[in-house]
């Protein structure tokens, strides 16, 4: 194993530990802080389609994020993996998203057969990609969580759009680093948002 990978490997367990460690009343009070920032900002605002990771219960709760997705009128995409691949499904409602059962993560998800259908049947682009990770540097690079699932996804679609799609980290304080190691396939940001605002 080389010296980046192994200082990933390093990082992310020391990231993990600080985020389990993370009381609930921050967690929740820095969450609500990030979800005004982004719902406020002008990328946020301008964008018809947007892909929200559902978060996990040590990230930025993204459930406010979806709700004000339908209260906007926007197209609501979330992450769906399929054969080692990433791909983003339609989610149509919140009355959709609680019907939803929980994959092996513990994150909400449609079976397989539905989620196949609603890939063939989108083909719009997406504008705003609010992308999870563990840790950030300020710098725009992102450690996540070594599967790789949305690199190989974000990398594609710059391969195959001309049009720029807007990547949007969202993170705790705590999650801003000095440096974050890096390797070609990794995709930069085009913003991070912590509880301080843009970066």
């Amino acid at each position: 194993m080389d010296s980046i990978k192994v200082a990933k490997k390093e990082l992310r367990d020391t990231m993990k530990r600080l985020l389990y460690q993370m009381k609930d009343e921050d967690r929740h009070f820095q969450s609500l802080k990030v979800q005004n920032h982004l719902v406020n900002s002008k990328i946020y605002q301008k964008a018809r389609t947007i892909s929200t990771f559902l978060s996990l219960p040590h990230e930025i709760n993204t459930y406010s994020i979806l709700e004000n997705i339908f209260l906007s009128n926007k197209t609501c995409m979330i992450p769906f993996i399929y054969e080692k691949r990433l791909h983003m499904v339609q989610l149509n409602s919140m009355e959709e998203y609680e019907a939803l059962s929980r994959d092996r993560f513990g994150i909400k998800s449609f079976e397989v057969n539905e989620a196949l259908q609603k890939i063939t049947a989108f083909n719009h682009f997406i504008d705003l990609v609010l992308v999870p990770g563990l840790a950030f540097d300020t710098s725009k690079h992102r450690l996540g969580y070594g599967m790789g699932y949305y690199d190989r996804f974000l990398g594609q679609k710059k391969d195959i759009t001309t049009t720029s799609q807007i990547l949007v980290a969202l993170c705790f304080d705590s999650q801003i680093i000095e440096n974050v190691p890096t390797e070609s396939h990794d995709v930069k940001l085009d913003h991070i948002i912590t509880p301080n605002g843009f970066i």
